[in-house]
């Protein structure tokens, strides 16, 4: 992967100096500074150096970055990290506290990236009390520490330093502050949930054109289109159009991993498991994935989704089975327990889910939808509260969330609400039983368990009967009652009668013949 971004950030920066064009010279040396700055170092300073200083300050934060990379002499970029930000002024230690953030999280070194965006938003707080805002670059420098609280999942923080860099924003005169801490500030709703709020504040962005050339246009308008194809994808509306811009194969691309989240979930909601686990190959494969950060989270909650949604429960739990504490692999385990007819441990899961402070509206919601799945299953009173946050997500135009779980589920949280048409029903839940069986038909074994469940009066007999263990038979019958839209062993076998399934499958294994 490193050797991949090398390649492309040194013939990213030949295509440029061929061209030319000192703003494009200017653009290519900012959007691969830390693969050219770490492989190609000479190179990155001659090019640096030929720029006139003018093209230079127009390309904030370019300057800042080949300064201090000039600090450091003849050394190689990885001693940015140790440069001593007490050897400058205090005035000029902003510049220094923003560098190495960034050089920490294009490293991959989170910790130092946390140490840095806490430097740097006690730099924009002191810059602001003392009237230094106007001219100086403190609003960017706060977004950009918020910004690194969102690559952490962090999500509550980050909207919080972007609110402070908004406010510091409407004093500033450079950088197009504002706009940045908007775009930026839409992407950290968006994760959260808030549909409302992330299309606000993009309508807001809108209302401040892009004033500086080339480099921040691109980094402003890339942005915003991760957020505006999230909240597509969160819509279930028009998604594709909003997507079609995003790629995964860009160097050192920090917005990854919300593209890679709109496109793994809107190829999932479309029932399209396969593109989904491509989508995150291709992540995998070319971008650097830190450990415990947003992106680490999202390609393992995703993987167990995708093989969730080709019923591969064992692969699932394989991939769940990890060190991961992020919240989205935590919901994705809650979703392989249920799967797995393990719905004492989901509901262990959720109870850790909903009191972790950094759980979204948007994950609490998700949270107790799969726990009205695992109440429905058991034959349990459900949670108005779920059917309320249900109804204020479908307000919003919220409808991903209502893909993930069956239509037997959402029908029983449409008779808690006044209006049941308040909790939509996604297109694959209003399929008859039939259609959705031509989709996903039942396997010989759910064939077998549906004949025994039939017979049997309980599960112990079942598994006796089928030479399997109690687990698999509540695995199998997790996956018989989803295909068949039921609730119960009961309905299960009414659903089958009335659809022509029993009677015509013998209790035979095919592995024991």
């Amino acid at each position: 992967m490193s050797s991949y971004i090398s390649a492309v950030s040194e013939a990213a920066l030949t295509e440029a100096l061929d061209s030319g064009d000192e703003d494009a010279v200017a653009a290519a040396l900012t959007l691969h500074v830390w693969p050219l700055l770490n492989a190609h170092y000479d190179a990155f300073e001659q090019a640096f150096r030929s720029l006139p200083v003018t093209v230079r300050a127009r390309h904030f934060p370019l300057e800042a970055l080949g300064q201090l990379a000039m600090v450091a002499g003849s050394q190689r970029a990885r001693e940015v990290l140790l440069f001593d930000h007490r050897r400058v002024a205090a005035k000029e230690a902003g510049g220094i506290h923003f560098v190495q953030l960034l050089a920490a999280r294009l490293a991959g070194d989170y910790s130092a990236a946390n140490r840095s965006a806490s430097r740097l938003a006690d730099w924009s707080r002191a810059a602001e009390a003392e009237g230094l805002v106007a001219d100086g670059p403190a609003a960017f420098f706060m977004a950009q520490s918020g910004f690194t609280e969102l690559l952490n999942g962090r999500t509550a923080t980050a909207v919080r330093r972007f609110g402070q860099a908004r406010r510091m924003a409407a004093t500033a005169t450079l950088h197009d502050s504002e706009r940045d801490a908007l775009g930026k500030s839409a992407l950290a709703h968006i994760v959260r949930g808030s549909i409302a709020s992330a299309r606000q504040a993009l309508a807001l962005a809108q209302e401040h054109p892009v004033r500086a050339p080339t480099v921040f246009q691109r980094f402003s308008a890339s942005t915003e289109r991760a957020a505006r194809a999230l909240i597509a994808v969160e819509q279930q509306n028009d998604a594709a159009s909003a997507l079609a811009p995003l790629t995964l194969l860009e160097s050192a691309d920090e917005l990854w991993p919300f593209k890679l989240l709109a496109l793994a979930r809107d190829a999932l909601a479309r029932e399209s498991p396969l593109e989904a686990l491509e989508f995150v190959t291709v992540a995998q494969s070319t971008q650097l994935i830190p450990a415990r950060s947003l992106a680490s989270d999202a390609v393992t909650a995703l993987r167990v989704d995708a093989f969730l949604a080709m019923d591969q429960p064992l692969a699932a739990s394989r991939v769940s089975d990890n060190d991961e504490t992020g919240i989205l692999t935590r919901l994705a385990r809650m979703r392989v327990a249920i799967r797995s007819g393990d719905r004492e441990r989901a509901r262990r899961l959720s109870t850790v889910i909903v009191s972790d402070p950094d759980a979204t509206p948007h994950v609490q919601l998700e949270s107790r939808l799969l726990l009205a799945w695992a109440d429905v299953l058991d034959e349990a009173s459900l949670s108005p509260a779920t059917a309320a946050m249900a109804t204020a997500y479908a307000a919003q135009g919220g409808a991903r969330l209502f893909t993930g779980v069956p239509g037997y589920v959402l029908e029983a949280l449409r008779g808690l609400v006044r209006d049941p048409d308040s909790i939509p029903l996604s297109e694959s839940s209003t399929l008859t039983v039939g259609q959705a069986l031509l989709r996903h038909p039942l396997t010989h074994r759910e064939r077998r368990v549906l004949v025994a469940a039939s017979t049997s009066a309980s599960l112990a007999e079942m598994a006796v009967e089928l030479k399997v263990s109690r687990n698999t038979v509540k695995t199998q019958l997790s996956s018989l009652y989803r295909k068949l839209g039921v609730g119960s062993r009961a309905d299960a076998v009414a659903a089958a009668t009335r659809l022509g399934l029993l009677g015509t499958t013998p209790l035979i294994d095919p592995d024991d013949v």
